[in-house]
C-alpha cells in the first residue's frame, strides 16, 4: 500500500512546526495543557480545559473498558489524549506523529506526569506505524484521520492493526449534509488550505468505508452543536491575532493557519461541514 500520508507528510509535519506555538497555547489544565483539538460542550462544562477533557471521555465512552489495552493514538500531537488514556483509563498508549518536535514533547510531558511507562511515542506516519497485523485493542484518531487523502486506507489499516473484536473510534470533521453555497465552501477550502487538511469527506461515506473493509457496529454522534463553543473561540483568537501576525511579518504557512482559524467558524455555522464522533468494532471472526 501506498500511504498518501507519506507522500504529504514533509508538508503536514512542517506546518506543525512552524505552528507549534499556537497550538501549545490552546490547552490548559493537566491533561489539557497539551490538547490540540476541539472540546466538547454541554450543560456541565464550565471551562476551556473541562471542554477538552469531556471531548476524550466522549471518544472513550465509545470503546469497551481499556484497563491494560494496547491503544494507537493515530496523530497523537503533544500527547494530551495519549496520557488522558493512560492517566484516566489505565490503556497502554503508542502515540505516532509526523513532528518529531511534538513527540519529543510528548515524552517530556509523559515523563512529568509519572507515565512515561504507559505512553510511548514515535515519529510516524499512522498509515505505516511498521506494527505487525492485530497487534492493537484499540486505534484512537482525534482530528487526525482527515489528513489522509484517502480516507479508505485509514479504515484499511485499522482493520489491519486491530485483534478480533478492537474497536476504533475517530472525531473529525467531515462534510455537510446538505450542499453548501458558494461562500461557505469558499470559507471550507481556506480553513482546510489553511490547516493543511487535504478533503474532507461526508460522514456517511467514511462509513461506507469501515463497513467495507470489514468492521460491523458502526455508530456516528453528530456533535457539531457541541464544537461550537470551541469554533468559535479559535475564531476569536484568529480574528484578535491578526495585528501581531501582521505587523510581525509571520510566514506564509502561519498566515494560512491564522486564516483557517478565522474561516472554520462561519464555515461551521453555515453548515459547510460539521464534526462528528464515529467508532466500530472488528468482528470475532
Amino acid at each position: 500500500m501506498t500511504s498518501t500520508m507519506i507522500e504529504d507528510a514533509d508538508r503536514i509535519g512542517r506546518y506543525y512546526e512552524e505552528c507549534h506555538t499556537s497550538y501549545r497555547k490552546w490547552g490548559s489544565g493537566v491533561y489539557a495543557a497539551f490538547a490540540l483539538h476541539y472540546g466538547y460542550w454541554d450543560a456541565t462544562t464550565a471551562r476551556h480545559e473541562d471542554a477538552l477533557d469531556a471531548m476524550n471521555r466522549l471518544m472513550a465512552d465509545q470503546l469497551d473498558d481499556l484497563a491494560g489495552s494496547r491503544v494507537l493514538e493515530a496523530g497523537c500531537g503533544v500527547g494530551s489524549s495519549a496520557l488522558w488514556l493512560a492517566g484516566k483509563r489505565g490503556a497502554k498508549v503508542l502515540g505516532v506523529s509526523l513532528s518529531q518536535r511534538q513527540v519529543n514533547e510528548a515524552k517530556d510531558f509523559a515523563e512529568s506526569l509519572g507515565l512515561g511507562g504507559s505512553a510511548e511515542f514515535r515519529q510516524s506516519d499512522y498509515l505505516q506505524t511498521g506494527l505487525e497485523d492485530e497487534a492493537i485493542d484499540a486505534v484512537w484518531a482525534l482530528e487526525s484521520m482527515c489528513y489522509c487523502m484517502e480516507k479508505s486506507e485509514f479504515a484499511r489499516e485499522a482493520f489491519r492493526l486491530l485483534r478480533p473484536g478492537g474497536q476504533v473510534v475517530v472525531a473529525d470533521g467531515f462534510n455537510g449534509s446538505i450542499p453548501a453555497g458558494y461562500y461557505a465552501t469558499a470559507m471550507r477550502k481556506l480553513w482546510l488550505r489553511g490547516w493543511r487538511v487535504p478533503n474532507l469527506v461526508m460522514a456517511e461515506e467514511f462509513e461506507r468505508s469501515l463497513r467495507s473493509v470489514g468492521f460491523r457496529e458502526i455508530a456516528t454522534i453528530d456533535v457539531t452543536h457541541n464544537v461550537l463553543p470551541s469554533a468559535r473561540e479559535i475564531f476569536r483568537r484568529g480574528v484578535m491575532g491578526v495585528p501581531m501576525y501582521v505587523a510581525t511579518l509571520k510566514s506564509r504557512i502561519r498566515m494560512a493557519h491564522l486564516l483557517g482559524c478565522i474561516m472554520q467558524y462561519p464555515a461551521l455555522v453555515a453548515g459547510s461541514w460539521r464534526y462528528c464522533v464515529v467508532s466500530a468494532r472488528k468482528p470475532l471472526s
